[in-house]
């Protein structure tokens, strides 16, 4: 409900730190690309990699949309003019605003925001998606490729995941590895296919290594190209695989180690050789891995980077010895981990790059040719402006619609900015003043999420507590008493959380475990306890029989959340059949929502929920009297219903009465009550089915609250509609309008 933009934490199989910001999803029919709200220290909110590492190259993408690559050179890899290394980034003379990039072993491709794909570098084997030049020094459009939104780039071979979920190569194809049944190179994207000629499809994730590829679909993991190494199929021929061959049907838990050089990763689902058992260790499952030449590195949801394999130039990050898992030094606050030839980059969450290991081309960009065992910084990439936005707010006291509603924005640096009411001191600013310009919260100087409530707001903090600040009258705040508090104040014993989500009177927050704790009201069983109490709960304590969560949300009065195998869990009151499981039964332990197989994300409001399925698609339940439910009626219903004229959806924005998608392009659409302008389509109108927002704003991050709606642009500005603040101090905009950070 009041909370920030339901995003992917991407799907089942990958979990980033900040999941809130993670638009992983989706396959989808929608003709517009995946955006992402990547900064200059970018948020990984692509389906693509924002930050990746070549050969003796690495680039990022930065958040004006722009690519910087630093590194070796010698055939044009960084994409700036020339043929000159370069020991800090440099520019690349990109046409368009960049959401994604690949770096090759000598070149790099980019996903432009209207899904087309630029290329340059070598071009020896037609991996630039052109028969004509040996290479390019800038970068150059890959002709007839549309509607992509990611991209992985091997030694001579550049593969594309298009938005309907299938997957085309170009480039060298020696070993099989452009998927199509063949040995040729080929200029032009040709499909990946399956062992029965159809083509590979339902791909939700692709990696490539230096000679194969692979892919995560729904219906299991799939590889091809070279297995001399073993790196398909552990001791098993042939070695080699021309088409997607069939490596599981098992969705593995965090994500395989599909891809890479040599060292690969057993999460016990997919045995690769050689392999290392990441469940021998006691560090957190790794949730996101990649692979360079004999290393590879992980990421844990904790925002730590692990790296194992082959040390001979440090690129293990401080670690000692050889081929062991080990912490990158120095490492607690990381979203995205690539891994080179012999080296490996961290992008941080404050939007800063640190790479270490080989340095002999300047590829760790600190402005040396220096080897480092631990990470450097990379010079000139700092974080700006804001990266997510959430909205909070209550119907007021008297009926109609007066409302309370407040926003904050999260900045790159761990502060945050709030605006609107502040009766209960929900803008944690230390004062009860209303503030229609942005104010900053006290005390608040590490947040990586924040969710806003019904009067209260909360933050997650990059140790992965959460503190709160505002109303505490039910206990919300779950610092053990019933105080307002105008700053924020830590929640306590919420440790090792990853998300935190806020509802009317109530607060959840997700475990690393994949267990969700709730604290606060209990009135009508939305802590998930078992039962229901008119007190609230001070302390925190888990969601009965639940587990293996990797998003939550929290709606007025019911909490949903979505396990790892796709499905959609919920709890609480069940007016009009909110909950989804055909009932309008008020539960006081989840129950599982009716026919929903692969979600990736929900979103909870007053008395609808909605979720957001891998297609790219969203179903909505519950109430319909203001066609919340985008199915073009005004009939409430107990079980999902598809919301009509919608695909190609990349992030949902639940509000109390009204819902906002996010497209692929970053093209919003709302539907439901027009209260205050919440639609942003410059009227009060209820509208059952999606409309586009006035204007051409093109956001990465959406957040909805009772009757107020924020977008988050790629530049880190925010623009919002509706109304924020209390009657009678109190803005009430009809169409975007921008809020000064």
């Amino acid at each position: 409900m009041t909370s920030r933009r339901i995003a992917t934490p991407p799907p089942r199989y990958l979990f980033l730190l900040v999941s809130s910001f993670s638009i992983l999803a989706a396959a989808c029919a929608d003709p517009e690309p995946l955006a992402s709200d990547e900064s200059e220290a970018t948020l990984a909110t692509g389906a693509g990699t924002v930050i990746s590492a070549g050969a003796y190259h690495a680039c990022v993408v930065v958040r004006d949309g722009g690519v910087r690559c630093w590194g070796r050179n010698e055939t044009g890899q960084l994409g700036d003019g020339t043929t000159v290394d370069s020991r800090v980034p440099v520019d690349a003379a990109l046409t368009g605003r960049a959401v994604a990039v690949a770096a090759g072993y000598q070149h790099t491709c980019a996903v432009i925001d209207d899904g087309t794909v630029q290329c340059w570098g070598d071009n020896a084997f037609w991996q630039l998606g052109e028969s004509g030049p040996a290479r390019r020094e800038t970068p150059a459009t890959v002709p007839g490729l549309t509607n992509v939104r990611s991209l992985a780039a091997s030694f001579a071979t550049t593969c594309a995941l298009r938005g309907d979920g299938t997957v085309v190569c170009w480039g060298g194809g020696e070993s099989g590895e452009l998927g199509n049944g063949t040995e040729a190179q080929r200029s032009l994207p040709v499909s990946v296919i399956t062992a029965g000629g159809a083509p590979l499809a339902g791909v939700e994730q692709l990696e490539a290594g230096f000679v194969h590829a692979c892919a995560i679909a729904t219906s299991g993991v799939y590889c091809w190209g070279s297995n001399r190494q073993y790196q398909i199929l552990s001791w098993q021929p042939p070695l080699e695989f021309h088409h997607a061959h069939l490596v599981t049907t098992a969705a593995p838990r965090g994500l395989a180690a599909m891809a890479g050089g040599n060292w690969m990763l057993n999460d016990s689902t997919v045995s690769l050789f050689p392999s290392i058992d990441a469940t021998s260790f006691s560090q957190p499952a790794l949730v996101s891995v990649t692979g360079g030449n004999s290393h590879a590195c992980g990421l844990a949801a904790s925002g730590t980077a692990y790296c194992w394999g082959a040390n001979n130039r440090g690129q293990l990050g401080g670690a000692p010895g050889l081929h062991s898992l080990a912490t990158v030094q120095y490492s607690s606050r990381e979203i995205a981990v690539a891994a080179g030839h012999d080296f490996s980059c961290a992008l941080r969450f404050d939007g800063s790059v640190r790479c270490w290991g080989d340095n002999s081309f300047g590829q760790l960009g600190d402005g040396t040719v220096t080897s480092r065992q631990l990470p450097m910084p990379v010079a000139g990439l700092t974080a700006t402006g804001a990266w997510s936005v959430s909205v909070g707010g209550r119907l007021g006291a008297t009926a109609g619609n007066e409302t309370s509603s407040f926003a904050c924005a999260l900045r790159g640096d761990g502060t945050a900015r709030c605006w609107g009411a502040n009766q209960e001191g929900q803008l944690g600013d230390g004062t009860l003043t209303t503030s229609l310009t942005p104010t900053s919260p006290g005390l608040l100087s590490d947040a990586i999420e924040l969710a806003g409530g019904g009067q209260h707001a909360c933050a997650l903090t990059a140790g992965g507590f959460v503190q709160c600040w505002g109303d505490n009258a039910r206990n919300q705040l779950g610092d053990g008493t019933a105080v307002d508090r105008t700053t924020p104040t830590n929640v306590r014993y919420a440790g090792a959380m990853i998300a935190v989500t806020a509802g009317e009177s109530h607060t959840c927050a997700l475990r690393q475990a994949g267990q969700v704790a709730c604290w606060g009201w209990n009135g009508s069983g939305q802590l998930g306890r078992g039962s229901v109490s008119q007190t609230g709960a001070a302390l925190l304590s888990n969601v009965t029989n639940l587990s293996d969560v990797v998003a939550i949300d929290a709606g007025t009065s019911h909490t949903c959340a979505v396990t790892d195998a796709g499905h959609v869990w919920c709890w609480g009151l069940n007016g009009d059949g909110r909950l989804g499981d055909g009932t309008t039964t008020t539960r006081a332990t989840p129950v599982r929502v009716v026919g929903i197989t692969n979600a990736v994300a929900v979103g909870a409001g007053d008395g609808h929920t909605c979720a957001l399925l891998a297609t790219g698609a969203v179903q909505c339940w519950g109430n319909n009297g203001w066609g919340t439910l985008g199915d073009g009626t005004l009939q409430s219903r107990v079980t999902p219903v598809l919301v009509g004229n919608l695909s190609g959806v990349v992030a949902l924005a639940v509000g109390s009465y009204h819902t906002c998608a996010l497209m692929a392009a970053g093209a919003t659409r709302c539907w439901g009550a027009g209260f205050n302008g919440a639609l942003g389509n410059g009227s009060w109108d209820t509208r059952p089915s999606p409309t586009p927002i006035t204007g051409t704003d093109r956001f990465v991050d959406l957040a909805a609250g009772h009757s107020y709606t924020c977008g988050l642009r790629a530049g880190g500005t925010v623009a919002c509609w509706g109304r924020v603040g209390r009657p009678g101090n109190d803005s009430v905009t009809l169409v975007p309008a921008n809020v000064g950070m």
